[in-house]
């Protein structure tokens, strides 16, 4: 192969409106490399995001690809190990001659660093895979078998020193050189994965397992750098309007407006709080103590553990924005776990800061169902199928604006999910705050996973995380947890233990202003049938106006209006109304009637308004929603959500005496099945046993906030082995995939002795053996097997305008779809829906898929089926 002939070899070719556009390799390598070095540099991988930038396509050198790419053949093969084994073959043997046993087993792991991303760029893939019932090392394999295919393509051979010459006109280094470089910065990266997993854990076999998890989250992150870089560049070489990516000068000037304006409003607080009550003065204190702790903590883990009606959302904000502008941060991100959480706060966010460079990011109305890219199964290796690369990908979100207002399922399937766009987002947390509104509503399976990646982030990718809650866990409870999350930073901080605001303000009496009841009997075991709770109801309703019940079912929270509006039709004397509240509502449909309550509430509390108003919930409005009833009846899960519950009645003490909390267990609930429930109830049921030993059968008082640090150990402590995320079916955990990979690694051994060669085995030891894409596939924040649908609900004008946008860009097409996120429920099975849902698409691409009217119900919704309460 000439060097001339190398400049005229295609990465990609598209035809668009019968004009041909072509990407020339050269250029797409140089492109990708440069955005890898720019995007690793911020956090001491220059060198290795260059490397695996230059050589992630290297493949596509061979005629094969180039006959494939001008579509003369229909299959090509696999372009992607050959960048790795220009590694291994070409450019590791250069230095192996001069470098002593013990550093060749560093060269060894970080050879391994670099292949992997290039290897898996185009879909995750397992380690050690089983393979006709042969545990094989499967990076191994596949470079074996490109070994041959470089015999078969001698163009292959060629092309290294092609590119090894355009590395040096690119960057005046040779690939040796960066390569070199690269080993530099592996070490350095090394050395303090060995010194965080240190801390992360006690014993030698449990820091071990943490140093394995931070060098698989090293990889991913590698990969995740890889795939922005390439998917970036893949995409949008040929649109007229590109992806914009903010610089650093464009996202400061976005935070010193976003904090002049919330110091402004501020200003006005503190001005107002000369002539009002005493908790509003104490809210502007605890904001000017996190403003203020926003200048000592640049990089860490740190908690905000505000009472309810503290301010907590504001808080928080004012926190980012002075820590980002001061620190120079990429982005911000707030994510909550509950959608009419983030409803809300999304709102007040932007009416204080704007919406400029605010993207809210919940429920996909473009489908995401990518192909699995199980390219190698039997050798037969197909990478023909780049559908990453086509046009439906320029529509997901990559997470490029300033300030996110996202979800916990969307980051978390950031952190551990296998799509391209999961991946993507990853590096895109590099240099962020990130606030996590309600922290305890993370499922205790998902603890120590979330705990090792919440030190990653904070150590190794210069994030800032915020855990605001008002019931904070005991993430840190080193007691109680093997691998507990890292508070704090700086040892000679005064927020070395994590906490930005004083426990003098947060536990200050004005934030007590509700008593607890149970109406669980001796044992915390007596339940509550429909006929009985009606009866509690009516007799609050004797003295009091308004009324919130939280259950924990969409099934409970319909047979519970139904029975409150028979109630109150045989009652008419009291008037009044019930509401109905689950995200069976769409998002604009549920914060519409969520305002209308806190009108009549607001009348209510003011004496404008005699009759009474009943509100029956799932738990969407327990966490974070500022609304105002008199009494709440919450049936029983976990004591945080008890006292989340708690924050919903006399949120802001305008009553003679405090407000009522009945706690129960309601008989029509069917949450056996459920496992984060059933765990979460019965800790909390064993605290108050231990608590209240001798608890009355009748109506008990009793202290919830009391029971909270015991609850959790008890939780922690009763469910060590969930705490691992088991995945009973393949008597494995999801933590051990991520990590050692015990079981895997000894299939491997069994099947490939280590004593003598076998064909297809590997004689030699391999450091990462980490199931990555396995773990992928059966992580859910969740268990939620969802479609998003687009409802009809006030919103003809934007549903008309998208079905006229089809024809035009695709940005145009992009900028109706967000504004419709609002606008989408979630449905299990759309084969029960197929008669009432209608497809959208965009040159054969489906867009989106849209509810017919007669599905959707002004009071209740999406009429068919059920669906949990979590928001993705």
């Amino acid at each position: 192969m000439e060097y001339k002939q190398a400049d005229e070899l295609l990465a990609h070719k598209e035809i668009i409106k019968n004009k041909e556009y072509r990407q020339y390799l050269k250029n797409h390598l140089y492109n990708t490399a440069v955005y890898a070095k720019k995007i690793g540099s911020n956090i001491g991988l220059k060198y290795m995001g260059t490397l695996i930038g230059i050589l992630h396509d290297a493949g596509k050198a061979s005629y094969s690809w180039q006959q494939y790419i001008n579509r003369s053949i229909s299959t090509a093969g696999d372009h992607s190990t050959v960048g790795g084994y220009y590694i291994q073959h070409f450019l590791y043997p250069e230095i192996k001659k001069d470098i002593s046993l013990i550093e060749a087993k560093k060269y060894s792991l970080y050879n391994e660093f670099l292949i992997y991303p290039i290897l898996a760029h185009h879909g995750l893939y397992d380690v050690i895979k089983n393979e006709n019932s042969q545990h094989k090392y499967w990076t191994h394999v596949r470079m074996e078998n490109t070994g041959k295919s470089i015999l078969q393509h001698p163009e292959l051979k060629e092309f290294f020193p092609i590119l090894n010459e355009w590395s040096k006109q690119w960057f005046e280094q040779s690939l040796l050189d960066i390569y070199i470089k690269g080993y530099k910065e592996f070490l350095l990266w090394q050395t303090k994965m060995q010194e965080i997993a240190s801390k992360s854990a006690g014993k030698p076999t449990d820091k071990m397992t943490a140093y394995d998890f931070y060098c698989g989250t090293a990889v991913r992150l590698l990969l995740s750098i890889l795939k922005e870089a390439d998917i970036y560049d893949s995409v949008n070489w040929c649109m007229d309007k590109k992806q914009h990516i903010y610089d650093q000068d464009e996202t400061l000037t976005a935070w010193h407006e976003m904090n002049d304006k919330i110091e402004n409003k501020y200003k006005e607080y503190h001005n107002s709080n000369k002539n009002d009550g005493k908790i509003n003065s104490i809210r502007t204190a605890l904001a000017d103590e996190a403003f203020n702790a926003a200048e000592d903590t640049p990089i860490g883990c740190y908690t905000l553990p505000m009472p309810v009606g503290a301010g907590k959302t504001m808080t928080a904000l004012r926190y980012a924005l002075r820590h980002s502008m001061i620190f120079k941060n990429k982005r911000i991100l707030y994510v909550t776990a509950f959608l009419a959480v983030l409803e809300q706060n999304a709102d007040e966010i932007e009416k204080v800061i704007g919406t400029e460079h605010v993207f809210e990011h919940h429920s996909n109305v473009i489908i995401e169902n990518e192909i699995s890219m199980d390219c190698y199964d039997n050798f037969k290796i197909n990478q023909n199928n780049e559908n990453e690369y086509d046009k439906r990908n320029y529509l997901k979100e990559s997470w490029e604006e300033p300030f996110i207002v996202t979800t916990l399922v969307q980051l978390s399937n950031t952190l551990f999910k296998g799509q391209s766009a999961c991946l993507r987002r990853f590096s895109k947390l590099i240099d962020t705050v990130i606030i996590i509104d309600e922290i305890q509503s993370l499922p205790v399976r998902t603890i120590y996973l979330f705990n090792l990646i919440m030190n990653f982030l904070t150590h190794f990718m210069g994030v800032t995380i915020i855990h605001c809650t008002a019931t904070l866990p005991s993430l840190g409870d080193a007691n109680a947890l093997i691998y507990p999350c890292l508070y704090g930073m700086r040892e000679k901080s005064r927020y070395i233990r994590g906490c930005i605001v004083p426990a003098s303000l947060t536990q200050n009496e004005v934030f007590s202003r509700v008593k607890f009841y149970s109406l669980m009997g001796s044992r915390f075991e007596t339940v509550t049938n429909t006929k009985r709770l009606i009866d509690y109801l009516g007799q609050q309703l004797q003295t009091e106006k308004s009324i919130l019940v939280i259950v924990n079912t969409r099934a409970a929270v319909k047979t519970i209006y139904n029975a409150v509006q028979e109630y109150l039709q045989c009652h008419e004397q009291l008037g009044g109304e019930c509401y109905y509240l689950t995200t069976n509502l769409c998002a604009v449909h549920r914060l519409k009637r969520i305002n209308k309550i806190k009108l009549q509430l607001n009348k209510i509390r003011n004496g404008q308004m005699n009759t009474p108003l009943i509100c029956i919930s799932t738990r969407l409005i327990e966490a974070g929603i500022n609304i105002d009833f008199d009494v709440v009846y919450r049936s029983l899960t976990s004591i945080d959500s008890v006292l989340q519950a708690a924050g919903r009645c006399n949120r802001e003490g305008k009553r003679q005496f405090k407000g009522k909390v009945f706690v129960f267990l309601y008989q029509a609930e069917k949450t056996d099945k459920i496992t984060t429930f059933r765990l979460e109830q019965e800790a909390a049921k064993e605290t108050l046993r231990c608590i209240y030993p001798d608890a009355a059968d009748d109506i008990c008082e009793i202290d919830m906030q009391q029971c909270l640090d015991m609850y959790y150990a008890h939780l922690y402590t009763k469910n060590k082995d969930v705490l691992n995320y088991p995945i009973r079916q393949k008597n494995d955990t999801i933590m051990n995939w991520l990590t050692t990979n015990n079981v895997m690694a000894a299939k491997y051994n069994r099947d490939n002795s280590l004593d003598k060669h076998i064909p297809g085995g590997v004689k030699t030891n391999f450091k990462l053996r980490q199931s990555f894409k396995m773990a992928a596939q059966n992580f859910e924040l969740i268990d939620n097997k969802q479609k998003t649908v687009i409802v009809q609900y006030e919103n003809n004008d934007l549903i008309n305008e998208l079905l006229d946008s089809i024809e035009d860009d695709w940005e145009d097409v992009k900028i109706i779809l967000q504004k419709l996120q609002r606008y989408t429920v979630n449905i299990y099975n759309l084969q029960k829906y197929e008669n009432y849902i209608q497809p959208v698409e965009k040159e054969g691409y489906l867009l989106c898929y849209l509810l017919d009217k007669n599905a959707y119900d002004e009071e209740f919704g999406l009429i068919k089926g059920e669906m949990n309460d979590w928001i993705y």
